[in-house]
């Protein structure tokens, strides 16, 4: 199955939080706003998540991927959020 990379930037951290919830339930973590998930949750996810982004000043990227990817250095899954 296809994967497909989500990144964001999200001003406000309340909905940038809920973004990123969101996004680790559905996939995972590679970088503070990255994440690869599979292909066939995507709509559904695009649904869910657009009622954070205020289209003025948010960003939100999903970009089907083609081919292999290759990840260098420590993984994000044992990183620890300090807010």
């Amino acid at each position: 199955m296809s994967k497909v990379l989500i990144c964001y930037d999200i001003q406000k951290e309340n909905r940038r939080a809920k973004v990123r919830k969101i996004s680790k339930q559905k996939g995972q973590h590679h970088q503070l706003s990255v994440f690869l998930v599979e292909e066939s949750p995507v709509k559904n996810l695009l649904q869910t998540l657009e009622v954070f982004v205020e289209q003025e000043v948010d960003r939100l990227l999903i970009a089907k991927l083609k081919g292999e990817g290759i990840s260098l250095g420590k993984p994000y899954e044992t990183f620890e959020w300090r807010f």
